[in-house]
């Protein structure tokens, strides 16, 4: 896996994102919704990469 998503998924999820909190953040303009979209996805990709780090880890020791 690499270190980030390609710039078609990354904006896909963008896209997700907003479709999903479309009534939570119907209040913020344009530009903060695209800053909420980017701040999730920039989130979700550093979570997936901490627990792919742990469970790469794990496995590495019980092997040992």
């Amino acid at each position: 896996m690499s270190g980030t998503f390609q710039l078609k998924n990354r904006d896909e999820l963008k896209r997700r994102m907003l479709e999903v909190f479309r009534d939570q953040i119907s209040v913020l303009s344009d530009d903060f919704r695209e800053i909420f979209a980017d701040d999730m996805v920039t989130a979700f990709q550093n979570r997936l990469l901490i627990l792919t780090k742990i469970q790469s880890e794990k496995l590495t020791k019980k092997k040992d």
